[in-house]
């Protein structure tokens, strides 16, 4: 299918919205690996680059012509589809914990402004935009050989970013925290606080107020996905989900945590009652999740492997799947050489 899409003549819009669906609603996902979201993603970005950078309506002719109007319509869904593939690009690249491959060129960042293109698609693209620049600075700009910031430089970092996102909201969309701008901006917002999550921070009031606002918001997150059917949502609420389900976990085994330990965990099985009714069949990555969540707040951190910091965003989950994983090779490897090799560890078998 791939090698059909990259080598068709011509290529057409309708393609890219193809591939984005598949990002959107994908078939069965077993592990982290096999989910081709950020190639699909970046094949359709592709394609919106070949056939011209979306242009601003707001410089466009007002003086109707034969055929304008269905100029502006195909300017507007182009427009639109650059917006969505720079948006699900972000969002996939940044739950797995690696780079971006699109970048945020100017026109694209003009369409946000465009009244062609819908308000809520232009909200995720501030969000995700914005994301993607904190977790750059914070995770992969810094002067660490895994190019995360020093605590005290991360923790300045975390609150400028954190306090853009506030404004962004006030600014933009104050009254539409429904559906999936609710979704991510809560997510965006973990993401931010799971960086002072990490094990090298220094305990201070500063971070435990970023501890009370992480374990609030993921409960936010929950709550709006609670009730929602998941197995018809897009793929990203159940991602999110998780991903708060994990700031949770990580509350939980933190001595800093002055919450009761018995109402994060009641609130850790509301994540996992709300993943597993979405779950389709036992291999599920969803399946794994929850008895990930269900374990992970009891298991030693044996410490046999550095802690991850180098997977950005997603380095606070990672971490979290390494101390799984060290406690899963004891149980079924006990025999093998205490120290583990990072590079050896078969991911594709274990993370979500």
């Amino acid at each position: 299918m791939i090698a059909d899409i990259i080598h068709a003549h011509p290529h057409v819009l309708e393609t890219a919205h193809a591939l984005l669906i598949l990002c959107i609603y994908p078939f069965k996902i077993s592990g982290m690996i096999e989910d081709p979201s950020l190639m699909y993603s970046s094949i359709a970005t592709q394609i919106c680059l070949q056939l011209g950078h979306p242009s601003s309506s707001q410089h466009a002719s007002t003086i109707s012509t034969p055929g304008s109007d269905r100029k502006a319509k195909d300017e507007r869904v182009k427009t639109s589809t650059s917006v969505a593939c720079f948006i699900i690009n972000r969002m996939y690249s940044g739950y797995q914990g690696i780079p971006a491959t699109t970048s945020a060129h100017p026109k694209l960042l003009r369409a946000f402004e465009d009244p062609i293109v819908d308000p809520k698609l232009s909200s995720l693209g501030r969000i995700y935009h914005l994301l993607g620049d904190a977790i750059v600075a914070i995770g992969a700009d810094g002067p660490t050989p895994s190019g995360m910031l020093e605590p005290n430089a991360r923790l300045a970092m975390i609150n400028i970013y954190a306090e853009q996102l506030l404004e962004l909201r006030q600014r933009y969309f104050p009254d539409v925290m429904g559906g999936m701008v609710a979704v991510s901006y809560f997510y965006a917002r973990l993401q931010l606080w799971s960086f002072a999550l990490l094990d090298d921070m220094m305990l201070s009031e500063e971070l435990l107020k970023i501890y009370e606002t992480a374990e609030q918001e993921a409960y936010k997150l929950t709550d709006l996905c609670y009730d929602m059917n998941l197995a018809a949502a897009p793929y990203h609420f159940r991602r999110a989900i998780c991903f708060g389900g994990f700031v949770l976990v990580k509350l939980l085994r933190s001595p800093y945590c002055r919450t009761k330990p018995e109402l994060l965990a009641d609130n850790i099985e509301r994540v996992r009652q709300t993943l597993s009714a979405s779950a389709s069949a036992p291999d599920d990555i969803i399946c794994k999740a929850c008895r990930i969540l269900e374990e992970l707040p009891y298991l030693e951190d044996k410490k046999r492997t550095p802690p991850i910091s180098s997977r950005m965003g997603a380095s606070m989950m990672f971490d979290m799947l390494r101390i799984y994983w060290e406690n899963w090779y004891d149980r079924n490897l006990p025999e093998e050489p205490s120290f583990l090799d990072l590079d050896a560890i078969e991911w594709d078998g274990l993370v979500l």
